[in-house]
């Protein structure tokens, strides 16, 4: 695959995780008011995730023949990036104790990217 096709499914991407992103940072930064912000992460990526999931399939990837195995992959890169989310957010307010709503947004950043590869690749079957 060139780079221009890269780029055009990373622009693809990258718009759905805004939407994506306006959604659950908000929600995200609500809850903070109840809850302590690993809680709240874990309430956004349950409502995220499938979300996500069905965006990624309508506008960004095609999907495999072999659902079973790509949803399996999907949900494991997801409980992976997720445990990376809660381990990062925990040390940057727990034991740094930075803000939990801008700690939240810089990890976001990161995870973006790890997501983009390792999604790109399940969709490649």
């Amino acid at each position: 695959m060139s780079n221009q096709n890269i780029l055009y499914d990373y622009s693809k991407f990258i718009t759905i995780g805004v939407v994506r992103f306006i959604f659950t940072f908000s929600i995200y930064v609500f809850l903070l008011k109840f809850v302590h912000p690993v809680i709240s992460i874990t309430i956004v990526w349950i409502l995220a995730v499938p979300l996500t999931l069905f965006l990624h399939q309508r506008y960004v990837f095609k999907v495999t023949n072999n659902k079973k195995k790509m949803l399996f992959k999907y949900y494991l890169n997801y409980s992976l990036t997720y445990l990376i989310n809660l381990i990062t957010l925990y040390l940057a307010v727990d034991v740094l104790l930075l803000n939990p709503a801008v700690s939240q947004f810089v990890i976001l950043i990161g995870l973006s990217l790890i997501n983009f590869f390792f999604i790109r690749k399940i969709y490649k079957l």
